[in-house]
């Protein structure tokens, strides 16, 4: 629960106090803070003994996540039953989560415009892992997807034309 308030900080720093760009910080912030709990589910699990996927969810999907956990934990392949169901339930957070950045884009023309592409670069690389993790048809389980120097570099330009152009 740390993502949110320093959000908030951050934006107070830069002199954006109304609640209206708090609460839009807020949405980015948890959006990104469960995208990466979703991309990295096996190394929760692995090195801080934690697991961040809702039970009753992982129980709509049929996922054991404490025999998850245990095949995890035995460097054991999960059975393909294990692994669909696996997948059923990161799909179901990430059409969750999906919105929370559609939301929190919002704020990018509440902000001044110098605070406006650190925005848009943590929103659009948020994004871009839901994306990284969709095409792996969400199994983050046995593979981590991240964002390579290219994916970063394509971000960086897009949100440096965006300024260029008066965009965004």
């Amino acid at each position: 629960r740390s993502d949110s308030p320093v959000g908030r900080l951050v934006l107070m720093m830069c002199g954006h106090r109304d609640d209206e760009c708090l609460t839009l910080s807020d949405q980015t912030c948890s959006a990104l803070q469960l995208v990466n709990f979703w991309q990295d589910v096996r190394r929760d699990i692995l090195e801080r003994d934690r697991i961040y996927l809702p039970r009753d969810v992982a129980a709509k999907h049929h996922l054991d996540i404490d025999a998850m956990t245990q095949v995890v934990l035995k460097n054991q392949t999960p059975s393909p039953e294990m692994l669909n169901a696996y997948c059923a339930n990161i799909a179901e957070l990430c059409d969750r989560t999906e919105p929370m950045f559609k939301q929190g884009r919002k704020l990018w023309s509440m902000v001044t415009r110098d605070v406006r592409p650190a925005m848009q670069l943590f929103t659009l690389g948020g994004e871009a892992v839901l994306a990284k993790i969709r095409r792996a048809h969400h199994e983050t389980l046995t593979r981590r997807p991240k964002l390579g120097k290219f994916d970063k570099a394509r971000l960086l330009v897009r949100v440096l034309l965006a300024i260029k152009l008066g965009v965004g």
